[in-house]
C-alpha cells in the first residue's frame, strides 16, 4: 500500500478532511506533504509503499497531522498481508471513540471541548454543539461507516 493511501484511510478513520499537513515518521525517515528545509526533509508519501519503508522492520511508527496543533497517532504493525491484485483495502474492525473534530485545536483544546459538551445547558455547550453538530458523539465509533467510506476509495 502506498503511504499516501494509508494517509487517506487514516483521514477517514478519524473523520478528518485533509485540510492540514501530515507526515509519517518511520524509523529515521519522514514521508508526507513534501518539504525540503535545512532542518527537515519530508519525502513525498505518494512515492513510497509500506514495503519500501520497511514497516515490518520498525513495528511502530507515527502519523502526525496538523503540525501546529500536534496531533500524533501511533501505528502498530501486527502482520504483513499482501492482497491479491484488486484485493480489498484494510477494514476497521473496532474503535473506542470518535476522532477529534477537524480543527478543534490541540489535545488540550479537545479535552476542554469534551468538558463543554458534557456541561448541559451552558452557553459554551451550545456553541460547541453548534460547531460540531448535533450528531457528533465523542464516545461513539462506527466501524461500518468507516468501512463504507474506505470502500469508496477503491481497490488496493
Amino acid at each position: 500500500m502506498w503511504l499516501s493511501r494509508l494517509h487517506e484511510i487514516l483521514q477517514i478513520a478519524f473523520d478528518w478532511y485533509d485540510y492540514q499537513t501530515h507526515s509519517f515518521q518511520i524509523g529515521e525517515g519522514r514521508y508526507g506533504n513534501p518539504l525540503r528545509r535545512e532542518e527537515m526533509i519530508i519525502e513525498d508519501d505518494r512515492d513510497f509503499t509500506l514495503r519500501d519503508v520497511d514497516v515490518m522492520g520498525v513495528k511502530h511508527f507515527l502519523y502526525r497531522y496538523h503540525f501546529g496543533e500536534g496531533w500524533m497517532v501511533e501505528l502498530t504493525v501486527e502482520k504483513e498481508h499482501v492482497p491479491e491484485k484488486g484485493g480489498r483495502l484494510p477494514v476497521c474492525i473496532a474503535g473506542e471513540r470518535a476522532g477529534p473534530p477537524e480543527d478543534c485545536g490541540s489535545t488540550r483544546a479537545y479535552h476542554a471541548m469534551l468538558q463543554a459538551l458534557a456541561a448541559d445547558g451552558t452557553e459554551l455547550q451550545r456553541e460547541w454543539r453548534g460547531w460540531v453538530g448535533p450528531e457528533y458523539d465523542p464516545t461513539a465509533c462506527d466501524p461500518a461507516a468507516i468501512n463504507r467510506a474506505i470502500r469508496k476509495l477503491g481497490r488496493a
